[in-house]
Parts: C-alpha cells; structure tokens; sequence
C-alpha cells in the first residue's frame, strides 16, 4: 500500500555448507522461539515505539539503496524493519552485505524472520527483537549462539543506517545517532544515514529526494572525514 505522505507528515571459520546448515538451524531456532523471547522481556521497561508500522514502497526500496554507496564490506541496521522487506531487498541486490533489522514489535520479528528464512538470507541478514533506544552495544537475544552477522553491534559494526521513523523517534534516537557518527569520524570510517519521511534536524543532509510518488522525502547524510555535522 502506497505511504500517505499527508498523512504520516502530519500524524507525525567453517566451510561455507556448513556455515549455511548452521545459520539456517539456528535461524529456525529462533523463529520458533519469539515467544520464549517474550518471556524473557516480561517485567522490563515498557520499550519507546518509535513508529507504526507501514512499510517502505519497492519505488522507495530502489531510491534507498541507490541513495546509499553501499558495498560487500558495508554493515547496514534498519532502525524499526518491519517485516524485513528492504533488508533483503538490499541483501538480495549486494552479494556480500550484512544487514541487521531491529524492531520491536513481537508480530513482525516474526514476520521477517520467516521472509529472511524463505529468502534463504540467514547468512546476511539478523533480524532482533529489541527496542532500537537500547540496542547500541549488544545483540541482547540470549537465546541464539552469536556467530556471524548476529555478532554485529550498532555501536562497533554499522555503517549505514536506514530509518523510517516518526520525528519524536528519532528524537530519541539522537544520542545514539551522534554518538555513532562522532565514533565513526574518530576511526577514520564513514557513515551513511538515509531518513525516509522525516528529517533529523540535528543534521545537514548532504541531499534530499522528493521525486518519489507523492513527493514524499528521502533526507541522506554522508560522513566522513572531510564533513563535519552542522
């Protein structure tokens, strides 16, 4: 279903068999046990949502991931993934790109779990259920054995970012946003950051698309050595 701009503005070491046998069992695992993960954030904190779902159209899709300069080294987190569309969607199209998907709604963990299983991208793709305000240092899932891809850490591993937030979302997310990039720029790495929607004013975006339909926004922030945030 086409996003209603209007709207939303305003309501707003093993071989490579082996590797592949072992993310798929594990993956499964973890399919099969989301409610035991609910069991284990009974009690917690009520987590901050960051935004309704509505997932990102294949016109958006295409745009993000031209928009972005991404390679096989790249480690892309979708803050808020939904169902897991544009993660395997990037997946599919760079041979060699680890994504991770954090969400924090229990039915579509679910959801894309299933599609990364189907789309047999269980070696690139980790999908978590946690709230994205908290999920800077750890893959805090202690259900599954964290090899590969879901040993990366938004904190230590990403290198670009896709988000499709609300503005008190990314509000929220600020700190970790400017942590991250001041920990990229002092490592000498870069950093890609691709809003759809809404814009992070705490930012410059180094450019803005409003050709999709509806004349809907795509903010994208470039950093690197020879930028500096405004």
């Amino acid at each position: 279903m086409p996003v209603n701009c209007d709207a939303y503005k305003g309501g707003l070491t093993a071989s490579h068999e082996a590797k592949d046998s072992i993310m798929k069992r594990i993956h499964q695992n973890r399919i099969d046990n989301t409610k035991d993960e609910q069991q284990q954030n009974d009690g917690q904190e009520e987590a901050f949502k960051l935004a309704p779902f509505n997932p990102s159209s294949d016109q958006i899709q295409n745009k993000a991931l031209h928009m972005l300069d991404l390679g096989p080294s790249d480690v892309l987190f979708d803050i808020g993934c939904g169902d897991g569309r544009f993660l395997c969607f990037a997946a599919n199209q760079i041979r060699g790109l680890q994504c991770v998907g954090i969400e924090l709604e229990r039915e579509y963990v679910y959801r894309a779990r299933v599609k990364v299983r189907e789309a047999k991208l269980e070696d690139a793709i980790d999908i978590r259920w946690q709230d994205a305000t908290k999920a800077s240092e750890t893959n805090n899932n202690s259900d599954v054995e964290k090899v590969g891809v879901q040993s990366l850490t938004l904190s230590e591993d990403a290198t670009a970012l896709y988000l499709f937030i609300l503005p008190k979302g990314i509000v929220k997310m600020m700190p970790i946003l400017e942590s991250l990039r001041k920990r990229r720029l002092a490592e000498g790495k870069r950093l890609q950051v691709l809003s759809y929607m809404f814009q992070i004013h705490d930012w410059e975006a180094t450019k803005t698309d409003e050709t999709a339909k509806g004349s809907c926004p795509v903010y994208y922030y470039d950093f690197h050595e020879t930028t500096s945030s405004k």
